[in-house]
């Protein structure tokens, strides 16, 4: 039989062991503990600085954007001053919005500059004058370039929506001098891939089609646009409901205005590729006519096209000759607005490279009152895409603003952040 004492030892020992474990399950989870409010302060501290970034990018790309506006803004108040301006002043203006070029303008001292002697009330004034006079003399080596320190912002593109093609005034009088514009544009054998696999093997009943349906999407009635100036069909050609039927739209056209670019994307038949291609050329917020002087190439032959006679393959290449040759005249004149391109010069490009004017077209493009060609810069619209940078953190601005003239603020129209 154990004794009192042996059991008593035994107890004593055993309560040991008791809070030998709590003791360690005690410390384990007030390391656990400590550990998990330790991460907890250091994500909330990395969601606070990544917040920090964001907002500052923001802050830089805003700023890239009120200075390309206050450029812009002033720019118009020239008015048709602008035309005899021999430079692209607006992408030049793009271009050198950037804060690593502004770096090179702008510089500061670092601390290694600055004297780490701090002057006392016991110093002689002498010493001080000449302390002053040592930092006047120094040199620029040693001297950090830039006044930007792990931020940048920069002007990415500034593209003038006056330039483009207004798929919205398919609902408006210019319907089918639009029309005509689009048929230009999208007329080059090299499109044929993007109008393959549609409702028609004609590729050129294919594009046709694809007309139709953007003058569906954005007019007011329910009936299928026959784009009589194209074919010559008058009257109507069916129900619109037989078009739309089968796609994303509730079988039905929005018969409104389109509120952005990226809204053409959900017109029937245009596919990805396709509106990739064009987008760039496309617009909802122009006014006037389009500045033939100022549009891209493919555009530039897409308006030439509209107004001459094609009548085969060989004319293709002939509108190529006509881009040559403006690109030659440009070179030439070195850009000077005095002598871009006018309705003689223009008409002289086209026949110089053997094509027809169709003078029925080149009166209705560019002569009547409905004419969406023009050889003159109109105040409009611009689209500014600006970037701001904050460390690894980047903020995208696009957007698109609209001058008026005598109005120096002018508004922004489209507004998107990324």
């Amino acid at each position: 039989m154990l004794s009192s004492a042996s059991i008593q030892n035994n107890h004593v020992k055993g309560s040991r062991g008791v809070a030998l474990l709590m003791v360690l399950s005690l410390i384990t989870l007030l390391t656990v503990s400590i550990f998990e409010f330790s991460m907890n302060a250091n994500t909330n501290l990395r969601l606070a600085a990544n917040t920090r970034d964001r907002l500052q990018a923001k802050f830089m790309a805003q700023s890239a954007l009120n200075i390309e506006t206050f450029f812009l803004r002033h720019l118009n108040q020239l008015g048709p001053m602008k035309n005899f301006l021999p430079i692209p002043v607006t992408e030049i203006a793009c271009s050198f919005l950037d804060s690593e070029l502004l770096n090179q303008f702008f510089r500061y001292k670092t601390d290694d500059n600055i004297s780490a002697d701090v002057s006392s009330d016991s110093k002689k004034e002498d010493a001080e004058n000449k302390n002053e006079d040592e930092g006047k003399n120094q040199t620029t080596e040693g001297m950090s370039l830039g006044i930007f320190q792990n931020v940048s912002f920069r002007c990415i593109t500034v593209e003038n929506e006056q330039n483009k093609i207004n798929v919205n005034r398919l609902a408006s009088g210019q319907r089918d001098n639009i029309q005509l514009a689009l048929m230009g544009l999208f007329t080059g054998e090299q499109y044929d891939f993007l109008f393959e696999g549609g409702n028609s093997s004609d590729l050129h009943e294919a594009r046709i089609q694809l007309i139709s349906a953007l003058t569906d999407w954005v007019d007011s009635d329910e009936e299928i646009n026959t784009v009589a100036k194209i074919t010559g069909q008058k009257g109507s050609g069916g129900d619109e409901s037989s078009r739309f039927s089968g796609y994303d739209t509730n079988g039905k056209s929005k018969n409104a205005l389109m509120d952005s670019v990226e809204e053409i994307r959900r017109v029937p038949l245009v596919n990805d590729a396709w509106f990739q291609e064009f987008m760039h050329r496309l617009t909802i917020y122009s006014s006037g006519k389009i500045n033939i002087n100022e549009v891209d190439d493919s555009t530039f032959a897409g308006l030439v096209s509209s107004l001459v006679e094609i009548g085969g393959p060989s004319d293709y290449q002939k509108l190529k000759d006509v881009l040559e040759q403006k690109h030659i005249l440009g070179e030439a004149t070195e850009g000077l607005s005095l002598l871009k391109l006018n309705e003689a010069t223009l008409k002289t490009l086209i026949t110089n490279a053997g094509l027809k004017i169709d003078e029925q077209m080149w009166n209705f493009m560019v002569k009547s009152n409905q004419a969406v060609i023009g050889f003159e810069e109109e105040v409009g619209a611009f689209r500014i895409i600006t970037l701001g940078t904050v460390g690894n953190v980047t903020n995208t601005l696009n957007v698109v603003w609209r001058g008026y003239g005598e109005n120096v603020s002018g508004d922004f129209l489209y507004w998107k952040e990324s």
